[in-house]
């Protein structure tokens, strides 16, 4: 990136009250979450975009050239199509824009991120915080 002055944007996310879905619903139904979330990545993401799901609910997307605007843009249309298939459930979303002058340490950018996830966590339905 430095090399480049590439821009890119990094996204944390998870589903809001995960838990409670395997614990009342069974965990075929917070599988069935899982694939659905994955669908929604793989439909809506660029070939150039990263997403992996980092742990239990939790996701991660890493935006190659894309800014802040983007990013939101991304999390927009992921949100909706959640929504569509599970209109109880929501998205909790955290994202940081790197550049070339931004720390590169690949923790310190998580970090940023999951802190945001849970500032949009702290409000109620699907939420995005920059």
């Amino acid at each position: 990136m430095k090399r480049t002055h590439n821009i890119l944007s990094f996204i944390y996310f998870d589903i809001d009250n995960f838990k409670y879905i395997n614990d009342t619903y069974g965990h075929i139904k917070g599988d069935d979450i899982l694939k659905k979330v994955s669908s929604i990545l793989k439909e809506n993401l660029r070939e150039t975009d990263i997403a992996c799901r980092y742990g239990g609910d939790e996701f991660y997307i890493i935006l190659p050239n894309s800014n802040m605007e983007n990013a939101i843009e991304v999390c927009q249309k992921i949100i909706e199509k959640f929504e569509k298939e599970y209109l109880e459930n929501s998205l909790s979303i955290g994202i940081v824009e790197v550049t070339a002058e931004s720390p590169l340490n690949i923790d310190k950018i998580i970090n940023m991120a999951d802190e945001k996830m849970y500032l949009a966590k702290k409000q109620k339905g699907s939420k995005i915080y920059t």
